[in-house]
C-alpha cells in the first residue's frame, strides 16, 4: 500500500495545499456544529446534519488537495504516510503544522463570523472512562486509517472525485456509530486543536491527541492489515490457501 505524495511539488506548496483543505473541513465541520447548537433539534437529528457535514467537507477538502498534497487533511493519514515510507520525517512534520494551523485559523474565522459564539470541542461522554476512551478511538481511527489506505490504493495515485468522496463516506460512518453512542467523535486531531486552542479548552486531550500512542498504534495496525489483506489476495497465496479447503476471496 502506497499513500500518493506527489513528490515532485515543492513541500511548501503542499503545505499550503493542506492549510486550505484543512481549513475547509475544520470550517465547514465545526460551522455545522455551531449551527445544529442554535437549533432546536432532536439529538438523533442533530447528529445525523453533523455527520453528513462532516463527510461532505472532508470530501470537498480532499478533492481540494489532491493535486498537490493528495488532501491527507488529517494528521494520522499523513503519519500513515510516514510509516509507509511515502513521507519524509520533515514532509510529515510540515504537514503536521500546515494542517494545525489551517484548523487554528478556521476556528478563528468561525469565531468572528458567528459573533464570538464558542467553537464546539470534543467532550467524552460522562459514562465512559479515559482509558476506555482511548481504546475506542485507536479502534476507529484504525478503522478509518484502514479505509482510507484502500481508497488510496485502489485510485492507484490518483484521487479521483468519487474516491474523495467514498473518503468522506468512510469518516462519515465512523461519526455515526461512535457520537450516536458515546459521543466526543474526533478521528483528526487537527480538527481537534483548532477549537480547544481557540476556546482555550484542553480537558480531553489525553484521549485524542495521544500521538505517541493513539494514533502511532491505529496507524500501525491500518497498515498491518491492510498489507495482510493483499498478501492474502495475491494469487499464489490464494491459490494455496484454497488447495487445504479454506478458499477466499
Amino acid at each position: 500500500m502506497a499513500l500518493p505524495t506527489n513528490t515532485q511539488d515543492h513541500i511548501w506548496r503542499a503545505a499550503l495545499s493542506e492549510f486550505f483543505s484543512t481549513l475547509i473541513f475544520v470550517f465547514a465541520a465545526s460551522g455545522s456544529a455551531i449551527v445544529v447548537k442554535n437549533l432546536s433539534v432532536d439529538e438523533p437529528t442533530a447528529t445525523l446534519a453533523v455527520v453528513i457535514a462532516n463527510a461532505f467537507a472532508l470530501s470537498a477538502a480532499v478533492s481540494f488537495g489532491t493535486k498537490i498534497s493528495s488532501g491527507h487533511v488529517n494528521p494520522a493519514v499523513t503519519f500513515a504516510g510516514f510509516v509507509g515510507g511515502e513521507l519524509t520525517w520533515l514532509r510529515c512534520i510540515i504537514f503536521w503544522l500546515a494542517q494545525l494551523l489551517g484548523s487554528v485559523i478556521a476556528c478563528l474565522l468561525l469565531k468572528f463570523i458567528s459573533g464570538g459564539q464558542r467553537i464546539p470541542d470534543f467532550e467524552r461522554s460522562s459514562g465512559i472512562e479515559v482509558g476506555n476512551a482511548v481504546m475506542l478511538d485507536i479502534g476507529r481511527t484504525f478503522a478509518f486509517v484502514s479505509g482510507v489506505h484502500r481508497i488510496y490504493s485502489s485510485s492507484s495515485r490518483n484521487i479521483s472525485k468519487t474516491m474523495a468522496f467514498l473518503i468522506g463516506l468512510v469518516v462519515g460512518a465512523n461519526y455515526l456509530w461512535v457520537r450516536l453512542f458515546f459521543d466526543g467523535v474526533c478521528m483528526n486531531p487537527a480538527a481537534l486543536f483548532g477549537p480547544s486552542l481557540v476556546g482555550w479548552s484542553w480537558e480531553n486531550h489525553r484521549v485524542y491527541w495521544d500521538l505517541a500512542f493513539d494514533l502511532s498504534l491505529s496507524t500501525l495496525l491500518g497498515d498491518n492489515v491492510y498489507n495482510f489483506g493483499e498478501l492474502l489476495a495475491h494469487p499464489i497465496v490464494s491459490n494455496y490457501i484454497k488447495i487445504f479447503g479454506a478458499p477466499i476471496f
